[in-house]
């Protein structure tokens, strides 16, 4: 601590001041008052000191409470890096899966289309298949009807047709000529899916007569029939002999 010089005291002639009794108290007075003057400076220096040091505490203080919240605000900022990085994982696992799901959805449509393609083709040859079925449906039912009117005459029948539950009945009349009105020996046959069958026969047939007809007519099978103009003739012979001739 620096203190300023006070007023010069020091005395050359000691005895000689002691001797004057003004001299000795003119210079008694100068150390009093630079005591006094001196406590004074020690006392402002102290007082500026404990100032200072207050102000220092109180600046520590408030670097402490700086450094301190400056600590919390890097453990607040640490911890939201961290929730960054692991939402930036979780975004890029989701972006991965996302990605994964678009390939599969990708190698699905390419699947469909393929799917698509081969279905068309299968339904181009469906429907030419069904083309050349119904051709060949349509060929075997207009021989039929060939047939019916070639042996129409000869065999002495009517054929009369409907179609029912898009279903077609076709009912053949035997001895037409002899009893066209008194409609009892006749046959109903149904055509579905290219295929012939035995709805009613009128008389009904017996076990015997079912036995006869059955390398034509599969009785077991729903009465499918296997050929119709070689039922119709067998059907006839069996009228003749069973049932007109009584």
């Amino acid at each position: 601590m620096y203190l300023p010089e006070d007023e010069d005291i020091s005395c050359n002639d000691f005895e000689s001041m002691i001797l004057n009794p003004d001299e000795m108290k003119l210079y008694l007075k100068k150390l009093k008052d630079s005591c006094a003057n001196f406590d004074a400076k020690i006392e402002s220096n102290i007082l500026q000191s404990i100032s200072k040091s207050s102000e220092c505490a109180k600046q520590v203080e408030k670097n402490y409470e700086t450094i301190l919240q400056l600590s919390n605000q890097k453990k607040e900022l640490k911890a939201a890096i961290e929730n960054l990085k692991l939402e930036q994982k979780v975004i890029e696992k989701k972006a991965i899966n996302r990605m994964k799901e678009i390939e599969k959805t990708k190698t699905d449509i390419e699947s469909i289309k393929e799917r698509k393609e081969k279905l068309m083709l299968e339904i181009i040859d469906l429907k030419q298949e069904s083309e050349k079925s119904n051709e060949h449906m349509k060929k075997q039912w207009d021989a039929v009807k060939k047939a019916c009117r070639m042996y129409k005459n000869v065999l002495d029948i009517h054929i009369d047709t409907e179609m029912i539950d898009h279903i077609e009945h076709v009912t053949v009349t035997f001895f037409w000529s002899e009893n066209p009105t008194n409609h009892k020996y006749f046959i109903v046959l149904t055509y579905q899916d290219n295929c012939w069958k035995v709805k009613k026969i009128e008389p009904e047939l017996s076990m015997e007569n079912k036995y006869q007809l059955n390398r034509v007519v599969q009785f077991s099978k729903q009465s499918e029939v296997a050929n119709v103009t070689l039922l119709l003739c067998e059907l006839r012979k069996l009228f003749l002999k069973n049932y007109f001739e009584k």
